[in-house]
């Protein structure tokens, strides 16, 4: 479990190893791929420091594998929520140098599968959840929501995750059941349905 660690004006700051890793791994199967070194309370949100534990990273211009580390920064990944608190996860990574000499990819920042994407700032499963949100609720409810769990998110980006999402799969034409026609007459719109008739009948 947890060890506790050295507390500090925000929280505490729990050092992690073990079963607490595991443990870890069990409420958040999307940190898998990582070395948890710590979680901090810092009062309104959860903070995971990690790292990643693959070796090498495959370049994603020419796909070939790199095991050469060029140098590392660190990046802040918004997570999904813990007690109703945002979870950053503050991940250490590195960036490798492509060994293909006609590759124009000269460098490239490893990836931590199931969490991370290039140029994104939230956690790969976020977003879906968001979007789910967006697709129920709409915008404004969407984000009320989500504010509720923990996630902050403006009612806008909700419906953008929404319209980014692949169109379903048609497997049949829908099935006409009739037609409608409207009109207007004298300053009003009126309309009529006309079921449509089943020659059979």
């Amino acid at each position: 479990m947890p060890s506790a660690g050295a507390a500090t004006a925000a929280g505490r700051v729990l050092e992690v190893s073990g079963q607490g890793e595991e443990l870890l791994f069990m409420l958040f199967p999307q940190l898998a791929g990582l070395r948890v070194e710590r979680v901090e309370d810092v009062g309104d949100a959860v903070v995971i420091w990690a790292c990643c534990r693959a070796p090498q990273a495959r370049c994603p211009l020419c796909g070939s594998v790199s095991s050469r580390v060029h140098g590392g920064y660190a990046r802040v990944v918004a997570d999904g929520a813990a007690g109703g608190r945002p979870v950053l996860i503050i991940l250490s990574v590195r960036r490798f140098r492509c060994l293909d000499p006609v590759c124009v990819k000269v460098t490239f920042a490893g990836q931590a599968e199931g969490l991370t994407g290039r140029y994104r700032r939230r956690s790969v499963p976020l977003p879906g959840m968001l979007a789910g949100f967006g697709l129920e609720l709409a915008g404004r409810a969407a984000a009320r929501l989500a504010g509720a769990l923990g996630v902050p998110v403006h009612s806008s980006t909700a419906l953008r995750l929404v319209m980014a999402l692949p169109d379903p799969l048609v497997t049949a034409a829908p099935q006409v059941t009739g037609s409608m026609i409207s009109r207007c007459a004298r300053g009003r719109w009126t309309a009529r349905w006309w079921p449509t008739r089943n020659p059979a009948t």
